[in-house]
């Protein structure tokens, strides 16, 4: 076989794999939805399954409104909660079902996040939220807009993944289109990993404080230090005047006997 024929034959195997990955995403699509394929592969990937000495214990994605197992199931998570922690599509998150059945979730692997100023849309329809930022509309939950009071036509600012698109976002705040704010800035979101901030090095009101005593009492211990060093100083500088007298009076002395 003629080694253009391979590379003829090699074209159309990758042409109709190009398809069926094509059908295979659009059927997955219809049945999870577009938004939640990216959600369940990294589940699947980095999720966890299994038990503790605290209970049962299973790891995986927030999709925007619950969490994905890594085998594919939604766990129910409590909007306030969601809604207060601000999490963002594509966070790991940590569900310990303990042995008194209670559920208690943690979010352990936060995305790269960035901050939008949105405007706040409902749809008419649906009574659905949406925050419309940069020509795309983000869903976001209902106990974030009741939470901050929040009406159509407010500036909302919102929290999306950095590296990926999303359906969904969180608010981070809302400021009311009745403000005279017209102009809000909206500084970068800065990101605890990608900024390497640790937590014990950061500095609380008490540690600052007693670094503050600490440098006020070395320079007051310097301080004393060099006002004793003046003092000895100014203590032989009498001495020495005070001998530089007996020898003056001293060879007086000596000047009048031989006189006589």
């Amino acid at each position: 076989m003629h080694q253009t024929q391979k590379i003829e034959e090699l074209r159309k195997l990758v042409e109709g794999a190009d398809l069926s990955l094509q059908q295979a995403k659009e059927i997955l699509n219809q049945l999870i939805g577009p938004g939640n394929s990216e959600v369940i592969y990294k589940a699947k990937k980095n999720g966890y399954q299994g038990e503790s000495e605290q209970g049962q214990v299973v790891e995986g994605v927030f999709d925007g409104q619950q969490m994905i197992g890594p085998d594919g199931k939604q766990h129910s998570i409590p909007a306030n909660y969601a809604s207060k922690s601000k999490l963002v599509e594509g966070d790991l998150l940590k569900l310990t079902i303990d042995n008194l059945g209670n559920f208690i979730f943690k979010q352990i692997g936060p995305v790269y996040r960035i901050r939008l100023k949105s405007e706040l849309v409902q749809d008419e329809s649906t009574s659905e939220w949406r925050a419309l930022a940069e020509g795309k509309a983000y869903k976001v939950l209902l106990a974030s807009v009741t939470y901050f009071h929040g009406k159509a036509g407010d500036n909302a600012i919102i929290l999306v993944p950095n590296d990926k698109s999303s359906t969904w976002a969180a608010i981070e705040n809302i400021i009311s289109a009745d403000t005279q704010e017209t102009d809000v800035r909206i500084e970068p979101y800065q990101n605890i990993e990608e900024d390497k901030v640790v937590q014990d090095d950061i500095p609380t009101q008490e540690n600052t404080t007693f670094k503050m005593d600490k440098k006020t009492e070395q320079e007051g211990n310097l301080n004393k230090e060099n006002e004793m060093l003046n003092k000895e100083g100014e203590s032989q500088e009498v001495d020495n005047k005070n001998q530089a007298e007996k020898l003056y009076q001293f060879n007086d002395a000596v000047d009048e006997f031989e006189e006589i």
